[in-house]
Order: structure tokens, then C-alpha cells, then sequence
């Protein structure tokens, strides 16, 4: 998809790289310089200074936000049924409060400074559309299907068809640098297609903003959120507090796109509110708005991350704050204390069976690995075809239970990788591997000889 051109790609690195840099700062931030740019953002927006409380970490930052807020009165502390009063005054609750947030300086300037460029990206995909710039299988990749009724009709025509996708992930959640799509499912119609790029405008858009951003901001304010779930709990029931509560974690994602489609696209955008919030963003930590006072988290003294720049580390903490507070992660995964802080060579198979929160259990199941795994749990052999063994993985759920084990005739080196679709052979399950790029440690098996086993 030709919208950016290879000049304004090669920009994109150095962006991220500058914004990297910020995001992964351990220096303490000055607490007056971060207070003179909150007063900037509210001033700007025609507001007056806001209260601020600095906080050490984001234990501190959780603290001072359970002391300022309030709760709604007359909500039951019960779950209620779908339709009841109840139920309807949340869901109004909700949407006044979402309104009432949007509002808010720092959100409502960030919407402002953004607002042009993402206008004029959506102009960009426009243009490319009606000049037939990109061609629809481009528009149409699966990364950005949607899950409507479209989407299901294509699903349907690709298993008609018997067609094999590639996955886009292995099991360790790292993209497949193998996968390649191929476009022989897709309908012939020409208005079928342009209609489906239409209605895809908006992946399209998503698509080119996290090129750029990589949501490296979000994943690390996720492994923060991932060890202390109060704080999103807080931030996503608006409704049940009377205060107006924000805390956009998107917001330094969408500063990257702004910076570099402000200074390499020439898109618009309004120099004073974005010159305020770039420095906002560059003085100060995480921060939560709770009516008129903002709560900003210093920076962590430690930062771990692996290979790309994701939160990591094996047997430590990959954040730690002044006070002490940690967060543990593996390749951008919050993890909690009892798995982060052993090194991930001493994790138990066991782990896996205990383990009841799907997302950890499959981050335990693709670091210890599917070799250490076949030989410490119980298994049920489903099929063997000469090096080849197809196992099943009893007590587990379905879709990272079966393991493909080849013993080398030759050395006795024994691989195994997990394999992930559901209703699986060996055939079906080196396919796979090979279309993960593992060939060459699973070859097809040598084609029996019947005429030859009868002789013998």
C-alpha cells in the first residue's frame, strides 16, 4: 500500500527512536519544570492551573486515586440484570461521563492537536482508493478484517476452498516473519472488492498509525496496568464515581503519529497547543486527571526490555519505581511476582496445568517450550508416521494442546513445537511448522514403500 512514500518511511525510525528515548527515561523528572507544563496544557485550553500530586510510583499514583474519588450513591453493590433501571442509569451514566471526560484539558488537547492529521491520513487513504493506487487484496489482508458479516462470508469461502492460513503468531506471540497470504479465497467481483476497501478505510488508517507508533507506549502503560488491575478498574467505570476521572494511555502513541505526520507529512496542526503538549509529554510521567487534579507518576529508576524494546526481563523486575514498587513482564506480557521474579529456566511444566488465566498460561507454555513440556506432562500419543509423533496434552485447553515431536532416526535429537490448530495431523502439523519457517527441523517424512514392506 503505496499511501506514505519509501522517503517519508525511512523517516519512521527516527521518530520512534526519539520518542523511545522519552518513554524509557529513568531520570527522575523535575518536579517543577512537569508542574509549569501542566499549567501550559491548562492554560492554553483557557483553563486555570490544575491541583498536582506527584507520586513515586504507580502503587502511590493507585493510593492517591482511591483517596480522591467518590462513589455514585444509590448504585447497588450487587450485579444487576440487562434491563433493569439500574442497568439503564449505568449505561447513561457512562456515556455523560464519556462526554465529560473528552473534556478535560489534557484529553480534549490532545484531540485538538491530532484531529488534522488524522483527518488528513483519512484523505490520503481516500485519494489512493479512488485512483486505485493499492490493489484489493492490499485492502483486504486478514490483519484488518473485521468481525462482521463480511468477514464471516469470506471465512466461509476460505473453507470451502480448503484454504490454509498461515498463522500471523507463533506461540510465544511473536509475529511470524514467514507469513504470507495468499489471495486465491477472495471473490472475483470488482464492486465486491471496491466496496470492501471502502468499508475498511478505518483498518487501513489503524494500520499505517501503529506502523508508526508500534503502540509502544500502550504496551508499556498495559504491563503497568497488568500489575495493578485497580487502576484500570478505576479508569473504566467512570460511571459508579462521581468525579470525572482520565487516564488516556494512548496519548503518547498518538504524539508519535503527530510529531512525524506534523514534521514529515506536512499534515496541520495547531503550533501552540502542540508545542504545550509535546512538552507535557517530554517533563512528566503517567498521569490521572481526577476533576481538577492531575496525579503524575514519576519515572521508574530501572527499565529491562528485550530485543524490541519490549518490557523484559528473566528472573527481575523489567520497571522499578524509588519506592520499590516492581513490575515484572516477558516480552511486553505483565507477569505477576510469583512467575517474574524466577528465572524463566527454573519455571515448572506443572505451572501450566495450575495456571487458570489463559493469556499466562500460554506465555508459560511458549517459555518453557513444547520439548520440556511433552517430556514432564502427561500426553496421549494421537498418531506416529516414522520420526514423527503427534501428541495431546491432557487437562488443557484446546487450542495449545498438541505437540509435534520428531526423534532424528540418525542423531536421536529429539525437536517439538506446539502446534495450534485444533483438528490436527502430522501432515496437517508439519505444514504448519513449515509455514513458520521451520522446514528444515521437521522435512517432510520419506513416502512409505509399500511393494518393498511386503517383500520383507
Amino acid at each position: 500500500m503505496q499511501i506514505l512514500t519509501p522517503e517519508q518511511e525511512a523517516h519512521i525510525p527516527e521518530y520512534q527512536e526519539k520518542w523511545r528515548k522519552i518513554y524509557l527515561s529513568t531520570e527522575p523528572i523535575d518536579r517543577e519544570k512537569a508542574k509549569a507544563a501542566i499549567d501550559r496544557v491548562y492554560q492554553v485550553m483557557g483553563q486555570k492551573p490544575p491541583n498536582v500530586i506527584f507520586c513515586q510510583s504507580p502503587q502511590e499514583v493507585l493510593d492517591a486515586l482511591q483517596s480522591v474519588v467518590k462513589f455514585v450513591k444509590h448504585l447497588p453493590s450487587k450485579p444487576f440484570n440487562i434491563g433493569s433501571f439500574q442497568w439503564f442509569k449505568l449505561i447513561i451514566l457512562t456515556i455523560l461521563k464519556g462526554i465529560k471526560v473528552n473534556q478535560t484539558p489534557i484529553k480534549k488537547i490532545s484531540n485538538q492537536v491530532s484531529k488534522n492529521t488524522y483527518k488528513s491520513l483519512r484523505e490520503a487513504i481516500d485519494r489512493a482508493i479512488r485512483d486505485n493506487k493499492f490493489s484489493p487484496e492490499q485492502a483486504t489482508d486478514r490483519v484488518l478484517f473485521s468481525e462482521d458479516s463480511l468477514f464471516k462470508f469470506i471465512s466461509e469461502k476460505k473453507r470451502e476452498i480448503g484454504y490454509d492460513e498461515i498463522a500471523l503468531f507463533d506461540v510465544k506471540g511473536k509475529p511470524n516473519p514467514n507469513y504470507q497470504l495468499d489471495y486465491s479465497y477472495m471473490p472475483k467481483n470488482r464492486l465486491f472488492q471496491i466496496y470492501w476497501m471502502w468499508i475498511n478505510k478505518k483498518q487501513l488508517y489503524a494500520q499505517i498509525f501503529n506502523k508508526i507508533t508500534q503502540s509502544f507506549g500502550e504496551r508499556i502503560e498495559n504491563c503497568i496496568l497488568g500489575s495493578l488491575p485497580k487502576i484500570k478498574q478505576i479508569v473504566a467505570q467512570p460511571a459508579i464515581y462521581t468525579n470525572t476521572i482520565s487516564y488516556d494511555w494512548r496519548l503518547r502513541d498518538s504524539f508519535i503519529w503527530v510529531d512525524f505526520a506534523s514534521s514529515v507529512l506536512n499534515y496541520p496542526t495547531p503550533h501552540p497547543k502542540k508545542a504545550a503538549l509535546q512538552n507535557l509529554l517530554e517533563q512528566c510521567g503517567s498521569i490521572v486527571v481526577v476533576d481538577r487534579t492531575c496525579i503524575v507518576c514519576d519515572r521508574p529508576t530501572t527499565v529491562r526490555v528485550d530485543d524490541r524494546y519490549q518490557l523484559h526481563a528473566n528472573g527481575a523486575p523489567a520497571l522499578e519505581f524509588s519506592d520499590g514498587f516492581k513490575v515484572y513482564a516477558c516480552h511486553g506480557n505483565s507477569l505477576p511476582e510469583k512467575y517474574g521474579s524466577i528465572p524463566i529456566d527454573r519455571w515448572e511444566p506443572q505451572w501450566v496445568l495450575e495456571e487458570r488465566d489463559g493469556q499466562l498460561q500460554q506465555i508459560l507454555l511458549g517459555q518453557i517450550g513444547a520439548s520440556r513440556i511433552a517430556r514432564e506432562l502427561p500426553t496421549v500419543e494421537l498418531e506416529a508416521l516414522g520420526e514423527y509423533t503427534l501428541l495431546q496434552l491432557e487437562n488443557l485447553g484446546r487450542t495449545y494442546n498438541k505437540i509435534l515431536k520428531r526423534t532424528n532416526a540418525q542423531t536421536g535429537e529429539v525437536r517439538a513445537e506446539f502446534v495450534i490448530k485444533i483438528n490436527q495431523s502430522i501432515k496437517a502439523a508439519i505444514d504448519e511448522l513449515h509455514n513458520r519457517g521451520l522446514a528444515e527441523e521437521f522435512p517432510q517424512p520419506e513416502p512409505i514403500d509399500l511393494d518393498r514392506t511386503e517383500e520383507e
